[in-house]
């Protein structure tokens, strides 16, 4: 702040004051003596900030309260009947009457005759074996309709539901209920090595059913690729091979995880029944001669079909 003195006398009495002082040197001197002690215009005062506007927490719900009782009842004893519901309970006629036409269109496409069994094929360790003719279908199946050759099948038990084909006819309604999940068929790619430890954890001692792939020495307890053969030939550890499941076991881990370690995947559209039925009815009789399993007559074929 600069005070600069007032020209002519400065009558402080004029401004209400009860002194006057007549000689403008003396107030000249008591602005610099101001100054000299430090003082300054006060501020401006700051302005008032609006407080925020208050936030209104919504209402917590209220709990519904039950309707009061409108009679009190003691409940002395229980009786019920049990209606079993199966081919002895009659249906209602309205409803009979109008699935009627799609009963018997279904029925008529299910009773067809599609194929035959000459000789028995059931579970497990039965020679022949219903794992190995699915897995046979597959491999089959994917080798008429891919551009690509697939090598391997893998499949599983639990997908296969009948305990076992016998002697006769083969109806559609027979693969329906051998293979009645819709699952379809996928093309994994492994190299040797893999292959070799996922048919050693997956395939040896009774394990779930392969196809294209023989195990040369299954009771033992290393696993090298030496030990098998694929399409008659020895498997070999950096060759690349191709194996068809279904996308039920190449999805669902557990003890399957090793599929997911495949290097490629391919979908196809195919249901694995589908390509039951086609195999069924391209080799009806199956295995017609006992010393000829279905995957010899597949193998047979696919040898002709490549001439």
């Amino acid at each position: 702040m600069t005070l600069r003195p007032m020209p002519g006398k400065f009558n402080w009495r004029s401004r209400g004051s009860r002194f006057g002082l007549q000689d403008s040197r003396l107030g000249w001197m008591l602005g610099l003596l101001m100054v000299a002690l430090g003082w300054k215009p006060a501020p401006a005062a700051a302005p008032i900030a609006e407080p925020p506007a208050a936030v209104t927490a919504p209402a917590p719900p209220q709990p519904v309260q039950p309707a009061p009782p409108i009679a009190t009842v003691e409940l002395s004893s229980v009786t019920g009947e049990s209606t079993p519901v199966d081919d002895k309970l009659s249906g209602d006629p309205s409803v009979e009457q109008l699935l009627e036409p799609f009963s018997s269109a279904i029925k008529s496409e299910m009773s067809e005759e599609i194929g035959s069994v000459a000789r028995t094929v059931g579970r497990g360790n039965h020679i022949p074996s219903l794992g190995s003719l699915v897995t046979d279908s597959m491999v089959w199946h994917l080798n008429q309709t891919l551009d690509q050759k697939v090598d391997v099948a893998l499949a599983n038990h639990g997908g296969i539901r009948l305990p076992v084909l016998p002697v006769g006819p083969i109806v559609r309604s027979d693969i329906y209920q051998l293979l009645p999940f819709e699952n379809r068929l996928v093309v994994l790619e492994f190299n040797g090595q893999q292959l070799a430890k996922l048919y050693a954890e997956l395939g040896r001692n009774g394990g779930e059913p392969f196809s294209g792939i023989t195990d040369l020495a299954p009771r033992s307890k290393t696993v090298s690729p030496n030990q098998f053969e694929v399409g008659g030939k020895a498997l070999q550890a950096d060759s690349v091979y191709r194996l068809v499941t279904t996308d039920f076991l190449a999805d669902i881990g557990r003890k399957y995880t090793l599929l997911q370690a495949a290097s490629s995947r391919t979908e196809t559209p195919i249901l694995w029944r589908d390509a039951m039925m086609e195999y069924v009815q391209a080799f009806s009789p199956l295995n017609a001669d006992a010393s000829t399993s279905p995957q010899d007559s597949a193998s047979k074929q696919d040898s002709e079909h490549s001439k």
